[in-house]
């Protein structure tokens, strides 16, 4: 009964932190998709296949088969059959005239007819609503009452997804925007014309130029943040989100594991000290057993590609020396390509190029273990994993 209870709690783990990693690969999907179909780029396209690599490695061999069956990750073909391009679409039944040339990328085998995409979160909280259901009614489990508080957590979670989808897959009329930027536009220029001649230069030319500056940025801004869940620099970091919720989840699950019988008999050692020991006795006891497996048992924290911790540092508003390093460290554990082959291929002015290198020749070893300042690992489960071969 304590090991069927264990596994539950394993399995609630990597599902939970499976459905957060999905949300990022769900909204880079959304971001692709341009009401139906959208090419995908390279770049696009490894940093999603990454995405979906690591929520691999937290799914047995069944779960990641249904996922990439139904990830919306399509193989296009042309007509002569000479350049093949890569879509991305979910929630759209594929037919056999839309495109008979193209495939599923996982699974080529699939009918037209049956080839489809869908979202990835929503099967993943369903995966984790039939493990929180396992141990209702059970000895080691709960009673059915308390399905309302989960449930109550998960239509929280539900609710909060299809906010997310909502802001990211419905755009902006694109009647309202060219309406907005003409009236902007006219205002600019007729506003100046509107104005006294007698009062000077700083009525006629300092106030409008400063007018015009400041609802051009707004504008900016606005266009900036329309979807700040994206991969700018303004966004909302999600790989941070998801790297702080893997924390927690280690620290919760060692707390019911590792520290449970510690904290129980240090109850009754409080209780005995304060006069009360008949009460204490009424409270659960600890048990001397042998010490239950902890998180590290079950789980590992991988290192992440260096392409990824490349994104989470460009991704930085901030991205500094100090957050430099760290891709650095990232790429001198041999886990990437050369440092010098990555830039030619990222970045487009010759200068930083000619900097980072020169940053990287001047590090010392010390500084560089000494960094803990960006994202290097993600946590994936222990043991070899059929489906990553």
């Amino acid at each position: 009964q304590r090991q069927a209870a264990t596994v539950c709690k394993v399995h609630i783990c990597r599902l939970s932190v499976a459905l957060a990693v999905s949300l990022k690969l769900h909204l880079r999907m959304a971001e692709m998709m341009d009401q139906g179909r959208q090419k995908v780029r390279f770049q696009s396209l490894r940093y999603t296949l990454l995405d979906l690599f690591r929520i691999k490695r937290l799914l047995t061999t069944a779960e990641a088969t249904m996922v990439e069956a139904h990830c919306g990750l399509f193989e296009d073909q042309s007509e002569g059959g000479r350049q093949a391009a890569f879509s991305a679409e979910f929630s759209r039944l594929r037919m056999p005239f839309d495109n008979p040339c193209g495939k599923n990328l996982f699974e080529p085998q699939q009918l037209p007819g049956e080839s489809y995409g869908c979202a990835v979160p929503p099967l993943l909280m369903m995966l984790l609503r039939f493990v929180l259901n396992e141990p209702i009614s059970k000895p080691w489990g709960y009673q059915e009452r308390v399905m309302n508080l989960y449930e109550a957590h998960l239509a929280v979670v539900s609710s909060a997804y299809q906010g997310m989808n909502q802001m990211v897959m419905c755009q902006l009329p694109l009647p309202y925007v060219q309406l907005c930027k003409v009236l902007l536009l006219v205002f600019i220029l007729s506003y100046p014309l509107s104005i006294d001649l007698n009062h000077g230069i700083w009525g006629n030319v300092v106030v409008p130029v400063i007018l015009a500056v400041t609802l051009m940025g707004f504008e900016n801004v606005a266009d900036f943040l329309e979807n700040p869940l994206g991969d700018d620099s303004a966004d909302i970091s999600v790989y941070e989100c998801i790297h702080e919720f893997e924390v927690e989840v280690q620290s919760l699950f060692n707390a019911s594991q590792v520290y449970r019988q510690s904290i129980v008999a240090s109850w009754s050692e409080l209780g005995h000290n304060l006069g009360v020991p008949l009460g204490c006795g009424l409270l659960s006891q600890p048990t001397h057993s042998t010490p239950r497996p902890g998180f590290n048992s079950f789980f590992e924290w991988s290192v992440l590609p260096a392409d990824v911790i490349s994104y989470v540092i460009d991704q930085t508003s901030d991205a500094g020396r100090v957050n430099m390093r760290a891709l650095m460290r990232a790429l001198r554990c041999g886990r990437s390509r050369d440092h010098s082959e990555r830039s030619s291929e990222r970045s487009r002015d010759a200068n930083e190029d000619e900097e980072r290198e020169t940053l990287m020749d001047s590090m010392e070893d010390s500084e560089i273990e000494a960094n803990h300042f960006a994202i290097s690992r993600c946590i994936a489960l222990r043991g070899t994993l059929p489906q990553l071969l």
